[in-house]
């Protein structure tokens, strides 16, 4: 769990990475990185958030969501199922 918390970039700056493609990378597969940038950008630096970047983030989000809903709805009866018999 602490690596977790050091990996998402609560107790060091994104941006501190030099190399902006790695950065890039960093906060598109770590959205929580994203977040808490965008959170540090209004907090701490007095700028506007990237909305570009929590627009993708919305999306992503909300098409896991869609997903897992999906899923579960197809799902349910066989998880209760094995559940039970379990």
């Amino acid at each position: 769990m602490v690596f977790l918390l050091f990996m998402s970039g609560i107790f060091w700056d994104i941006r501190a990475v030099e190399d902006p493609i790695l950065a890039n990378w960093l906060m598109t597969l770590n959205p929580l990185a994203a977040l808490i940038d965008s959170y540090r950008q209004v907090l701490m630096m007095h700028q506007a958030p990237d909305m570009n970047r929590l627009a993708i983030i919305f999306i992503e989000a909300t098409v896991l969501i869609g997903l897992a809903l999906l899923s579960y709805r197809r799902l349910h009866y066989w998880v209760a199922k094995k559940a039970l018999v379990s």
